[in-house]
């Protein structure tokens, strides 16, 4: 028995046409094997001292000397056509109709061990039973190299004849047989990658049905994944999908918990490369979807994405912060009103445990296998107690003047750009969204007067209304200002912020010093002129 170790690589050198003359015509005709693999095709090139193996139709082997882009008649072709699959290796392609899939192989003996047994022994001796032979081997390997082993066996021997009346004995030799078995370690150091990496698909790493949800049960989609060296890498073994918390460490960043509550395993024999999931029922939570693809190699590769799963927060109106409504007067006397919110809206869960702030990277997961963007991604969404959006419209004289969204968020206040005047109505309309895309409106009404005089006297007919509906609102007519009285006031400029009753305000410009009481006592300030 024979036991050689050799060092192998192999180089696709590309798909090439052939026709009725060959490109390669050794054999003739073909070496044809049902279960034909590349590397069969090599070994048997290589023990006839071919360089090249060319491989076609699946199940047949042609060697040849010279490369195949220097042999006139002969072109490279694309390499849809060479698709077919192996007969012995469905993962390799083995060329196509008039198609050769075309290799390079080179081989370096590294070692042989021979074991025989007593030539001497005119009786056959079964000493290779359950034998164990150990050879030591140290060779330094590249990406897609491979050590293999070579089983050679042969048998032969002879049996001895006597003939009974003369007692003659002659020796009737067998015939001799030879068995070989060949196993190769492939060097694959290179993890699977998904097509999007090359620009090759549209598909995501991973994908989910839902980002925000109100739901438990997510799609979780996973096409595209291969093994980067298609005929020489190991191939994808196995998918696992995990799911877990994500928690914060602090009120700014947040990680993925290491603690995994929910695990689903695929295999490619599944033929499946989506699964349905459902989310722990704990809400409202911020969940991370973890897909490890493995190949044969014990190679992984990762990418994760993130779901916020929410079926109970709502948007809530403090009662303690009301919007506050002021003028700005600018240097050619001319004046803009300015509303803002600051506090007045939240998400009543966000607001005491924010999952849109950033998410800590992973040294493993990056590029295209992290949430980079999108919903939720890892460098945080900008937000305001969960709130993530303002849609403001300004109404003067029931003409719409101003219409828009609001650019910073966290600003929380909007001016009318164009001037206001006497005997002005403007109303104000905001509509808040948060990140579950939950909306409420609100609005508020302001009224432009002038005030000359220095005293007001009431006159007892006083009126004040509100609507309980969609919309806060409130109108105040023949106002109550008896309680109104004069201040040492040294500005002509007021900036009133109203209690909540009072959504719709009458905003005056003072030419002498006083200020508003209306039920309770007012805030005033002063902003300077812009």
């Amino acid at each position: 028995m024979c036991i050689k170790i050799c060092k192998a690589t192999r180089a696709y050198v590309g798909c090439f046409s052939d026709d009725e003359s060959r490109l390669y015509d050794f054999p003739n005709p073909s070496w044809n094997q049902p279960d034909q693999t590349i590397d069969k095709c090599l070994r048997f090139c290589k023990r006839r001292n071919f360089i090249y193996s060319g491989l076609e139709f699946k199940t047949h082997c042609f060697c040849g000397s010279d490369d195949p882009r220097k042999i006139s008649g002969y072109f490279k072709q694309s390499e849809s056509d060479c698709t077919l699959p192996c007969g012995g290796q469905s993962r390799e392609s083995c060329g196509g109709p008039w198609r050769l899939s075309i290799y390079k192989g080179n081989q370096k003996d590294l070692g042989t061990t021979r074991y025989k047994s007593d030539s001497s022994s005119r009786y056959p001796q079964p000493i290779y039973e359950n034998e164990t032979a150990t050879i030591f081997v140290q060779e330094s390997l590249q990406n897609g190299e491979r050590i293999c082993v070579t089983f050679r066996v042969q048998a032969g021997g002879n049996f001895v004849s006597k003939d009974l009346t003369t007692h003659a004995e002659r020796q009737v030799p067998y015939d001799k047989t030879e068995t070989y078995h060949t196993l190769c370690y492939i060097y694959d150091g290179i993890p699977p990658k998904h097509c999007a990496e090359s620009h090759s698909c549209k598909s995501e790493p991973l994908k989910l049905s839902r980002r925000i949800s109100s739901s438990r049960n997510i799609t979780v989609q996973f096409q595209g994944w291969m093994d980067p060296n298609k005929d020489i890498g190991s191939g994808i073994e196995s998918y696992e999908i995990a799911v877990s918390e994500v928690k914060h460490i602090s009120s700014m960043i947040q990680i993925r918990d290491t603690k995994i509550i929910h695990i689903l395993n695929i295999y490619p024999s599944d033929n499946r490369t989506s699964v349905n999931i459902e989310l722990p029922p704990k809400t409202s939570m911020l969940y991370a979807v973890l897909l490890t693809v493995k190949d044969k190699a014990n190679n992984i590769r990762q990418a994760r994405r993130f779901v916020l799963y929410d079926n109970i927060s709502e948007i809530i109106v403090s009662p303690d912060n009301s919007f506050n409504i002021t003028e700005v007067m600018n240097h050619n006397n001319s004046s803009q009103l300015c509303i803002s919110w600051q506090k007045r809206f939240y998400n009543n869960k966000l607001k005491f445990n924010n999952f849109l702030v950033p998410i800590r990277p992973e040294t493993a997961i990056n590029g295209i296998y992290d949430q980079m963007v999108g919903l939720l991604p890892i460098d945080g969404t900008e937000n305001t107690n969960g709130l993530t959006a303002f849609y403001f419209t300004f109404i003067r004289n029931n003409e719409n003047v101003y219409t828009g969204k609001l650019q910073e968020i966290s600003h929380q206040s909007v001016c009318l750009t164009s001037e206001i005047k006497h005997d002005d109505t403007i109303t104000f309309h905001l509509k808040v969204e948060d990140i579950m895309n939950h909306t409420l409106n609100d609005s508020v009404t302001v009224y432009i007067k002038h005030i000359t005089e220095k005293k007001v006297t009431a006159t007892g007919h006083d009126r004040i209304q509100r609507n309980l509906g969609g919309q806060i609102g409130a109108s105040l007519k023949n106002t109550d200002l008896k309680k109104m009285k004069e201040k040492e006031c040294k500005h002509s400029l007021k900036d009133c912020r109203l209690p909540d009753i009072f959504q719709t305000v009458l905003l005056y410009y003072m030419e002498i010093n006083i200020s508003l009481a209306l039920d309770t006592t007012q805030t005033c300030s002063r902003r300077a002129p812009t």
